[in-house]
């Protein structure tokens, strides 16, 4: 008798730790996250009045989200950062005190080419608390193009004095001469520049929090 009392308690204790819900407590902490949720969902439907399985299913299932969430800024970061130290550059090799139709064109088309890849690059999920970091780079792209499409009339202005003389004192540098004739050209080129590189110092200090998420 007592021999067939220890086989039925071995056997329940077997069936015990082959249920949904240990199988899935184990999955749990072993991090196998995705694994723990299928159990403990067929631990539900065997017990669904046990509030620890349901308990263990919402931890299961923000532990999924927290995995998944890094796992989709690491593909982000990797695919970005490159395009962005591109973009960066070549704003870096923009000089507007020397503009030249031929050089705006051709930063132009090298922009358009980085703009594209970018576009093509989203960062899943929901980031309102840090920031959208897709949000503000659409804000510095924008900010780009209008300092290339600024520049045109910068040149003519230029072109402009240049033809009809530069009268400008020898202490004022011609960009203030201009700024002082017609200042909306210059002004629409400089603000353009400006808010390009406040918004990519936001961009790379929302992409810095969110590493450390």
């Amino acid at each position: 008798m007592k021999r067939l009392t220890f086989l039925c308690f071995i056997f329940l204790c077997a069936a015990c730790s082959n249920s949904p819900l240990e199988k899935g407590k184990l999955a749990l902490k072993e991090g196998n996250y995705t694994e723990a949720m299928s159990y403990l969902e067929e631990a539900k439907i065997d017990e669904p009045n046990n509030k620890d399985v349901q308990q263990l299913i919402f931890m299961a299932s923000e532990k999924a989200n927290e995995e998944l969430i890094k796992s989709n800024l690491v593909q982000y970061m990797t695919q970005m950062k490159p395009l962005v130290s591109e973009l960066k550059s070549l704003f870096n090799s923009y000089d507007i005190n020397n503009l030249n139709e031929q050089d705006i064109a051709v930063n132009m088309e090298q922009f358009q080419t980085i703009m594209g890849k970018i576009k093509e690059i989203q960062l899943p999920g929901r980031f309102e608390i840090m920031g959208d970091p897709n949000q503000i780079l659409g804000f510095a792209l924008e900010n780009y193009g209008k300092m290339l499409n600024s520049s045109y009339p910068v040149i003519k202005q230029r072109q402009l004095i240049n033809k009809i003389g530069d009268k400008r004192p020898p202490e004022i540098s011609i960009d203030t001469y201009l700024a002082s004739t017609d200042r909306m050209p210059m002004v629409n080129l400089t603000v353009s520049r400006d808010q390009f590189k406040e918004y990519m110092e936001d961009w790379e200090s929302i992409v810095s929090n969110l590493e450390q998420y």
